[in-house]
């Protein structure tokens, strides 16, 4: 019997852990696999937005644009086109 409430049916998994115990950085570079994936899956290429960038080193490449946005103290705020 159902009594209508919605219940997760799926496990997110990045490395062997569950999405809501990642850290900081591993939330970012799930997020960003799944975006891609949703991407190819979709046949749609629409651009990511990469918030807190400096949390990761090494940022994956995109089968789409990706805009980031890092901290850089002391800095005045700039633009870089890639």
């Amino acid at each position: 019997k159902s009594t209508g409430e919605v219940v997760d049916s799926y496990k997110i998994l990045y490395k062997d852990k569950e999405f809501p115990i990642l850290s900081n950085s591993e939330t970012i570079k799930a997020g960003l696999e799944i975006a891609n994936l949703l991407i190819n899956v979709s046949g749609l290429s629409v651009p990511v937005f990469l918030d807190d960038a400096e949390s990761i080193t090494r940022i994956p490449e995109l089968d789409t644009q990706m805009i980031m946005a890092r901290v850089k103290e002391g800095a005045e705020l700039t633009v870089e086109v890639a």
